[in-house]
């Protein structure tokens, strides 16, 4: 059905978003530091991030595949990016896959650690409040 090449396109898109944002940092911004923090221990990558969008959930489900059409490309662009921002998440991939985790639950988990970082969501506002510019 649409749906399925709807979820198939949003993950890659996803991969597109995270990898421009990572590319647009500077080395003096404060997200270097957040990015750090996230890959200072395992957590940020064993469970998904309790921070993510729920929008981030929705477009990349847990049984995405990483080498999926749409994806594959996106994907290996977002790891390069990653990994040239944090060289520790490296050295994570190779303690924890595929041990403890999946390769594609690895940077699912990791990606929306990710995404609260670089998208971080806009406190949520009273439906009273919507509609309005306050």
């Amino acid at each position: 059905g649409q749906q399925g090449s709807l979820a198939m396109s949003s993950a890659g898109t996803l991969c597109k978003e995270l990898t421009a944002r990572l590319a647009s940092i500077e080395s003096t911004s404060a997200l270097v530091a957040d990015l750090h923090l996230l890959s200072s221990s395992d957590a940020a990558f064993l469970q998904p991030s309790t921070a993510a969008s729920p929008a981030f959930a929705a477009a990349w489900p847990e049984e995405q595949q990483l080498d999926e059409e749409g994806m594959s490309e996106p994907f290996l662009a977002l790891a390069a990016a990653a990994l040239e921002a944090d060289a520790r998440v490296q050295k994570r991939c190779s303690r924890l896959v595929p041990k403890k985790l999946s390769e594609a639950t690895f940077w699912r988990n990791y990606s929306s650690a990710l995404h609260a970082v670089l998208f971080p969501q806009e406190p949520a506002v009273p439906a009273a409040g919507a509609g309005g510019d306050a």
